[in-house]
């Protein structure tokens, strides 16, 4: 008999998006990870020094605009 893993809380779990709304909305994202882009390019920096906040920045960028998926059990 095989168990299922239960998560116990929500910082363990990975944020899952809507990715349907992204098609309804292709100018939103866009616009965004363009000011990131221009960012890196203004300071000249590389992706590897910056990757927690560049990580931070593409998340909430995407629980913003996506939102995230609700699981029903």
């Amino acid at each position: 008999m095989g168990l299922k893993k239960h998560r116990t809380t929500k910082e363990t779990a990975q944020p899952r998006f809507i990715a349907d709304k992204l098609k309804q909305l292709k100018i939103g994202p866009s616009s965004k990870f363009e000011a990131i882009q221009y960012l890196l390019k203004e300071e000249k920096a590389i992706i590897e020094d910056n990757r927690e906040g560049i990580k931070e920045a593409l998340t909430s960028t995407c629980q913003d605009v996506l939102g995230l998926k609700n699981y029903h059990h």
